[in-house]
């Protein structure tokens, strides 16, 4: 499953969880919450972010996007920021981690 949001939305860092919220979501107003223990990866590419995920012991991906380059890069490079920084806190030690996909990879 797939979930997908525009740049028409928020992220917000907390202690120990991401909030995404977007007028996508109107739906659910508290937005989606994302544990940092919970996060498996997380994939920056020119204009789209991906995070991989654990829900209730299933694999989850969430998805979003913009249609600036510039600001894709900017959200995703926080974000990896931040969840390295935590990880470092807790010392969690896995083999998953932030892939940074530019052009030449995927051409």
């Amino acid at each position: 499953m797939e979930n997908f949001v525009s740049f028409f939305g928020d992220i917000y860092f907390r202690k120990d969880y991401v909030k995404i919220t977007s007028l996508r979501y109107l739906y659910k107003p508290s937005g989606l919450k994302i544990y940092y223990d919970d996060i498996r990866s997380i994939e920056c590419y020119p204009r789209k972010c991906v995070i991989k995920y654990l829900e209730k012991g299933k694999e989850k991906e969430f998805s979003f996007y913009s249609i600036h380059e510039s600001y894709m890069f900017e959200g995703c490079r926080l974000l990896k920021n931040v969840f390295n920084t935590y990880k470092d806190e807790k010392k969690i030690s896995n083999t998953y981690g932030v892939n940074i996909k530019n052009k030449l990879a995927l051409s």
